[in-house]
C-alpha cells in the first residue's frame, strides 16, 4: 500500500491499535499515530494496512492553533539551532536540546508539528524563572510556527500541561 501524510490507516493484523493517520513517510517506512496506541513507526513492506475513511471527530483530537501559512523557515532553524545549542547539555540525563532539532525536522518534513513534539514545546513556553533563556526562545520558535503563544488555559483545556 502507498501510504501519503494525512491519510488514515489501520493495521489489519493489530486491529486492537485503532485507527491511524499517517503523520510521515519515508519510503518504506510510516509514522502513524493510532488512536489507541499513540505512535508507531512501520515498514509497509511488512504491515498490513487498510486505508480508512477520516473519523468524524478526528479534528477534536488535533490542537486548535494551526502552523501558519508561511512559516519563516529560516528563522525557525536559526532559533531551533541555537535552543539546541544553549541546553543541549544542561541536564546530564536529558537532551533538552533535541526537542528544538525535533521541531524543525516537524516542520520540514510535516509542515506541522506532532503533538508529542507540541508538547514539549509548549511546556518550554510555560516553565519556571529558573530557564528563562528557555523560554524565550521556546517563545519565539512558538510566534515564528503559530504566530503566537497559546495561553495556559488553552494548552491545559486540549491535555499540553
Amino acid at each position: 500500500m502507498q501510504c501519503q501524510v494525512g491519510m488514515w490507516i489501520r493495521n489489519v493484523k493489530l486491529p486492537e491499535w485503532g485507527i491511524g493517520e499517517v503523520v510521515e513517510t519515508d519510503g518504506d517506512k510510516v509514522r502513524v499515530v493510532f488512536a489507541v496506541v499513540g505512535e508507531k513507526n512501520l515498514n509497509v513492506r511488512f504491515a498490513t494496512l487498510e486505508e480508512m475513511q477520516c473519523p468524524a471527530d478526528a479534528s477534536s483530537s488535533r490542537f486548535k492553533i494551526n502552523v501558519k501559512q508561511s512559516v519563516d523557515v529560516a528563522e525557525l532553524e536559526r532559533l531551533c539551532r541555537k535552543f539546541h545549542d544553549e541546553f543541549k547539555d544542561r541536564r546530564g540525563n536529558t537532551d533538552d536540546g533535541g526537542m528544538s532539532l525535533q521541531v524543525l525536522s516537524d516542520i520540514q518534513k510535516r509542515g506541522d508539528l506532532t503533538r508529542a513534539t507540541a508538547k514539549r514545546l509548549f511546556h518550554w513556553c510555560h516553565t519556571g524563572e529558573s530557564y528563562t533563556q528557555g523560554v524565550d526562545l521556546a517563545q519565539q520558535i512558538c510566534r515564528v510556527i503559530y504566530g503566537r503563544i497559546p495561553t495556559r488555559k488553552e494548552l491545559e483545556a486540549d491535555g499540553f500541561l
